[in-house]
Order: structure tokens, then sequence, then C-alpha cells
């Protein structure tokens, strides 16, 4: 069995023999004790790594509105959470500025606010950069637009590029 985590927590993810496949019970031992074998190999070499599990999402915004939420992910190690927005536009209006919220995930008890910023150099092609410092490590985060020209309203928003490094 393989855990699968995600926002609501960590499920088994049951991977599947097609009907017709047989394993024998050797075998099925075999290819678990080498798949186990190269996993521990893999956590092994990662947890050499120290640093380098720093890690950077790049992705987009199309047409997105006041409360979208973003993807989540795992922080895991020391680096400062920070999100870039570069290009930032609307579909037949002026662009002033957005207001961006890291939140920290939790499966079962409420989600906490890591603070907002505004994001406003991103207009006319610049670049915004939120720094929301170091995190709490082995947590995920997503981030939610809270305001799209200083409130809510029918806006449609797009980034040409959102980089979220952590």
């Amino acid at each position: 069995m393989i855990w699968q985590t995600g926002r609501l927590g960590a499920r088994p993810l049951w991977i599947g023999v097609n009907e017709g496949d047989v394993l024998r019970n050797h075998s099925a031992h075999r290819i678990a004790r080498r798949t186990g074998t190269v996993l521990a190999a893999t956590g092994l070499a990662l947890s050499l790594t120290g640093p380098a599990w720093a890690g950077t999402l790049n992705s987009y915004l199309h047409e997105v509105m006041v409360g979208f939420e973003s993807s989540s992910w795992e922080h895991t190690g020391r680096a400062s959470t920070v999100i870039h927005f570069t290009g930032c536009s609307l579909p037949g209006a002026t662009f002033k500025d957005t207001t961006v919220e890291l939140t920290r995930a939790r499966p079962v008890l409420p989600d906490i606010s890591q603070g907002q910023k505004t994001f406003s150099a991103c207009k006319n092609g610049g670049t915004s950069k939120g720094d929301w410092g170091a995190r709490e490590r082995n947590s995920r985060y997503y981030f939610t637009i809270k305001k799209i020209n200083g409130g809510g309203g029918n806006l449609r928003m797009n980034v040409k590029t959102v980089k979220v490094t952590y």
C-alpha cells in the first residue's frame, strides 16, 4: 500500500493489477522487496541533500476571481516561502493590484492564515514578489486571491507567470 497525501490528510493509494494478470506470491514478494530497496535508497539519497528540498512551482492564472485557491504544496525545508506574479491583467479593465493570502492547510483543524500581501508591480509585464519568510516545516500551504483592484466584484484576473519558491 502506498500513502498519498493531500489537503485532507494521508489516505491509502491502491495500485491494482489488470484483470488476467497473475503474480505468484514469491514474485510479488520479490517485487515488493526490490521496490522497498529502491525506495529506501532514494530516501537516503534525498535525505543527504539537505537544502535541496527547497521547491519551486511554476504556473499561471487565467480569469480567476476573488476567492480563488491555488493547489497546495508541502513545505519541507528551511527556505522562505515567496510568491511571484508576473504580467497581471484584467480583460476589459485596468489592473491596479491584487491581495494574496498565504494559508497553512491543516487536515482536521481550521486552516491558519499566514498573512496577506498586496501585489501591484506585476502590471504591464512587471513582477510582484511577496516573501512570507520561513514557514513551519512538513506543512502544506496554498494561496488565495483575497482582493482584485481593492475589492471583490466580478473582475477576472490573469497572471502570465506564477512562481512559488519554498
